[in-house]
């Protein structure tokens, strides 16, 4: 969907259809220099994001038109709103985007979008030996917000493809 509305913008062209990756890269690299900007220093955050934006195959996939790279943006925020909500920078609010990057991740890519991300977190907790962290993290706000950004776009998947599609996607 991010594709087609690139391509009504730019015409159907290459730089249209690999648009959506780079532009998703770039904001990645965004993500990491203010992330590590905020928890080590603005030094090591412009390093951070120097580094990620020369490896090699982010370089790659950053123009390949496929969506690996919107879902690594969208799980990557998710971590860091996890990030800043576990250590209390602004908890509520954090946990909030948390279930929004999901929200936008499964558009992207399907269940992949949440189920990388509580797999993560889940294992993470569970290693800090933090489970009871996770009641926190149940946030109806959060929950509505989720349901708010995946819902309008399923109902438009099933009433442009029908039930069949909405099957397979969650299938297969």
């Amino acid at each position: 969907w991010l594709i087609a509305g690139s391509y009504k913008l730019f015409g159907v062209n290459e730089f249209a259809a690999r648009f959506p990756s780079a532009s998703a890269a770039i904001l990645l690299v965004l993500l990491c220099f203010w992330f590590v900007k905020r928890v080590v220093n603005e030094e090591i955050g412009f390093l951070s994001a120097l580094i990620l934006a020369s490896s090699f195959e982010y370089m790659i996939l950053a123009v390949v038109c496929n969506t690996d790279m919107l879902l690594c943006f969208c799980v990557c925020a998710a971590f860091v709103f996890f990030y800043f909500g576990y250590n209390s920078f602004f908890p509520r609010l954090s946990i909030i985007i948390f279930y929004l990057c999901m929200g936008a991740g499964v558009i992207v890519k399907g269940l992949a979008g949440i189920v990388i991300a509580c797999l993560v977190v889940g294992i993470f907790l569970l290693l800090r030996k933090r489970l009871g962290y996770l009641k926190k993290m149940i946030n109806p706000i959060g929950i509505i917000v989720f349901l708010c950004v995946v819902t309008p776009w399923f109902f438009a998947i099933i009433k442009t493809h029908g039930w069949d599609y909405f099957r397979l996607f969650f299938i297969q």
